[in-house]
């Protein structure tokens, strides 16, 4: 027995040793080949940061992905990169830096990479989603959360944009510099603002659902590829709010949802309104009011857009769009000027780098 148990432990003990020869970051390269590279600069839009100045980001978190330049390493390399899928960055010191060695991206000497980010951060295996395909990011549609919004982008050369590709320098320990920048909105952001007119009650806004839309599609960051873009009625997007509608008529509340871009089909009628693309349903004081969008007001959501519908609840006739109540707008994209980070957006920087929003 005591033989058995001592060819057990040997048996484990070799495992765990070819387990640790194996770097999970090359095929065919020892680890003191590798040098890791540096994250220097990351740009991304948070419309939900409103006169935030650009120091106050420690904290915010990336994932990079890491992979083999097939086109120019070649198919049969002996020396070749193994993905690297979400390594977890976090900014700290106004530096960014991996979590820990297992989140580590290295290069080697002649063996050239690509890599790839999404912001923020979001687990492996986040509320049932696997974040670990660069090829297949779930994007769920929902009720707006900066915690649930996705940004994504290539990683390109801290000098060059056009350099898209990386190997360590020969003979060089110096780490490689990497930025991701102007990083690519995956959702639309599709903004409800709604106001009251003759309306005496409460006002209570409790739940806001958005029909005949893309619930959820995967997205392949590579290329910026959808598996889906087409809108279905139903389940739709309930969301529970806990909002009161102003009194004065000039005065409103927003509540904002992240949509996977779609085309809008024709879902028809709506309470007299043809041709309708999007159903709106509010309940106000435990009472439903239905609106309709007509096609011809919306007819796709697209990313990086951002969609403002004006709803007014009415005393005696349900909820209507205001007369020019549907707006589309880029969300911003940065612009170097002196003076402080200001408006809806944010740029992550290693750099001093002060912003402004025209």
């Amino acid at each position: 027995m005591n033989n058995l148990n001592d060819l057990i432990r040997i048996w484990c003990l070799l495992l765990i040793l070819v387990a640790c020869n194996q770097d999970d970051n090359m095929d065919g390269i020892p680890d003191d080949a590798t040098v890791p590279c540096v994250i220097n600069s990351v740009s991304v839009i948070e419309p939900h940061k409103v006169n935030t100045r650009a120091n106050t980001i420690d904290g915010d978190s990336i994932g990079v992905f890491l992979t083999d330049d097939v086109a120019v390493n070649g198919a049969g390399s002996t020396r070749k990169y193994s993905d690297r899928n979400n390594c977890k960055y976090t900014k700290v010191t106004g530096k960014w830096t991996p979590i820990d060695d297992e989140n580590t991206v290295s290069l080697a000497e002649g063996v050239y990479a690509n890599l790839w980010a999404i912001y923020p951060y979001h687990a492996d295996k986040e509320n049932g989603l696997d974040y670990t395909d660069r090829t297949a990011i779930p994007l769920k549609s929902r009720l707006y959360s900066a915690a649930k919004d996705l940004c994504y982008g290539k990683g390109t050369g801290a000098t060059d944009a056009d350099e898209t590709s990386f190997a360590q320098p020969a003979g060089s320990k110096v780490p490689v510099d990497i930025s991701f920048l102007n990083m690519d909105h995956a959702y639309s952001w599709v903004v409800f603002r709604i106001n009251r007119h003759l309306y005496t009650k409460a006002a209570k806004l409790s739940k806001v659902k958005v029909s005949n839309v893309l619930t959820y599609t995967t997205l392949d960051i590579t290329n910026g590829t959808y598996a889906g873009n087409a809108s279905t009625p139903e389940p739709g997007i309930a969301e529970k709010v806990d909002e009161t509608i102003p009194e004065l008529e000039t005065d409103y509340v927003e509540v904002g949802f992240l949509i996977v871009p779609c085309t809008l089909e024709s879902i028809g009628t709506i309470l007299g309104v043809a041709d309708c693309g999007m159903k709106v349903d509010l309940t106000v004081d435990g009472d439903v009011y239905t609106l309709g969008i007509p096609r011809s007001k919306l007819s796709q959501l697209e990313a990086g857009k951002k969609y403002l519908i004006e709803i007014t609840v009415q005393g005696a006739h349900g909820i209507v769009i205001a007369p020019d109540g549907v707006s589309t707008m880029d969300w911003p994209a940065p612009k170097e000027a002196s003076g402080d980070l200001i408006g809806e957006a944010t740029i992550h920087t290693n750099s001093v780098l002060n912003c402004f929003w025209s």
